[in-house]
């Protein structure tokens, strides 16, 4: 057929056989080799392409890691207390921080953080090799300087109290200047150390972690709106949200009496780290002053469960049962706030327990004067504590007023009654407590009102109206 028309010069049907009949011819006879070259090429393709597959899984998860850790993980209000964390939370916090540094052991916040954590919980070996491997990877005389402090750390003694840092080099890079803004926050020495701790980290910005730490830095120094815009910008940067953004978020809002804006960051918060203190107690606050008692309640309580040590969580609950008028109960929790600490305890019990026994009397008064009368004898002691502390001005001042009108029902004179009281309310026209005892203070007829005391009470009424407005809108 084709083969002698192909010899005898003629026209043929058969047409040349193409790569992929070529191929498959090649494969057939010879399919050893065939599947030997085949195996090579896919390996030169997939290997390349499985470890980008895994860099990319491995980047997920650590940013899903990071998203989870909390604010105020190692840099909570006691630092003497952060041994007493329960065990499970202590292993959720190991658990992710290990993870995170192997997935990437140059991760050098994530190291510093483990090694705090490890200093904790009086693991000084764990963290002195921490503190020399971050030297090893970083390396610059402040680390070197710091892995030695590390390695001398009292053994007696838990959490960064344990280390000597005077003395310390100047720090010279970006992670030397987080590392000590770190250990500055973490001493909790008060103002001018979180304000050097910020100096620090706004010259160190560029590296991502310290944008991270100054978000704590800033709350620490009141720059309640300008934590509140960095933590925005963060999130444009990680590209998605994080328990320590949101928590700042929320905190912000709430010190700058934005409740209504606190909810939903501080909701978000705990739902990237369930459990949280810090979220659920500013929550809790937040609620409080939007009137929503019972979820104020519910948050507190879980927040003291989790820090029953930390003081200010006992003050609202105490505040809210006065809201409630259940008044032996918010005394309870009033006297269960430290009598002395690092936090200003020795001010905070005091004046818990005086604003009780004060909010007490002011609704036994007409009622039940002789028990009304002794909540005031109490009270006015308890301001006396009080006023023996070492009070800012404005502390003093507002004291010095809610004794005059508590021991004025002790000595009798209801004359005076309703002038202290418009005094009191004058300075906090906002405080749901004196406006409800408003009605009892205020004489049968208007009539009997002086000009200057309907002026009070009309501005009082005004920024009542103005401050309803604005939690509705």
């Amino acid at each position: 057929g084709d083969l002698r028309a192909f010899l005898g010069h003629r026209p043929v049907g058969v047409r040349p056989l193409g790569f992929a009949g070529r191929a498959w011819r090649s494969v057939r006879r010879r399919p050893a080799r065939s599947i030997a070259t085949f195996a090579s090429v896919a390996a030169l393709v997939s290997v390349p392409m499985w470890f980008e597959l895994s860099a990319i899984s491995a980047r997920r998860e650590k940013a899903e890691l990071l998203a989870s850790l909390p604010a105020l993980h190692t840099f909570e209000s006691y630092p003497e207390k952060r041994a007493e964390v329960g065990v499970a939370e202590r292993a959720q916090q190991f658990a992710a921080l290990d993870r995170i540094l192997e997935l990437d052991p140059n991760d050098h916040a994530t190291r510093v953080a483990r090694m705090a954590t490890f200093q904790d919980v009086g693991d000084h070996a764990s963290a002195a090799r921490d503190a020399a491997e971050l030297e090893s990877r970083a390396s610059s005389r402040y680390l070197v300087a710091l892995a030695a402090r590390y390695r001398a750390s009292r053994s007696d003694a838990f959490g960064v109290t344990a280390i000597d840092l005077e003395g310390m080099p100047e720090p010279e890079t970006d992670v030397d200047r987080f590392v000590a803004a770190f250990h500055e926050i973490r001493m909790r020495k008060g103002y001018r150390s979180y304000q050097h701790a910020l100096e620090l980290l706004d010259q160190a910005q560029s590296y991502l972690p310290a944008r991270d730490l100054r978000l704590i830095a800033l709350l620490s120094v009141g720059d309640f709106q300008a934590a509140h815009d960095a933590a925005w910008q963060l999130e444009g940067v990680y590209g998605h949200p994080t328990a320590r953004t949101r928590h700042v978020i929320g905190a912000s809002c709430c010190y700058q009496g934005r409740y209504s804006d606190a909810i939903e960051p501080l909701q978000q918060s705990l739902q990237l780290r369930p459990g949280r203190h810090g979220p659920m107690h500013n929550l809790g606050v937040a609620y409080k002053n939007l009137g929503m008692l019972d979820e104020a309640e519910r948050c507190l309580r879980q927040a003291h469960a989790v820090r029953p040590w930390i003081w200010n969580t006992l003050h609202e609950m105490s505040q809210i049962m006065i809201e409630r008028r259940r008044f032996a109960e918010a005394l309870e929790y009033a006297e269960r706030i430290p009598r002395e600490g690092t936090l200003r305890e020795g001010v905070y019990r005091p004046r818990a327990i005086a604003q009780v026994l004060f909010h007490w009397a002011l609704e036994d008064y007409w009622t039940q004067q002789d028990v009304a009368i002794e909540h005031a004898r109490r009270a006015v002691e308890s301001y006396d504590e009080l006023l023996a502390q070492d009070l800012r001005q404005r502390e003093r001042s507002s004291a010095l007023r809610e004794r005059a009108l508590i021991a004025t029902l002790v000595e009798g004179d209801e004359s005076k009654l309703l002038d202290r009281y418009l005094e009191i309310a004058s300075f906090d026209p906002l405080n749901p407590l004196l406006l409800r005892s408003l009605a009892r203070f205020l004489p049968t007829t208007p009539d009997r009102l002086r000009s200057e005391q309907l002026d009070v009470i009309r501005a009082l009424f005004e920024q009542q109206s103005q401050r309803l407005d604005h939690r509705d809108g």
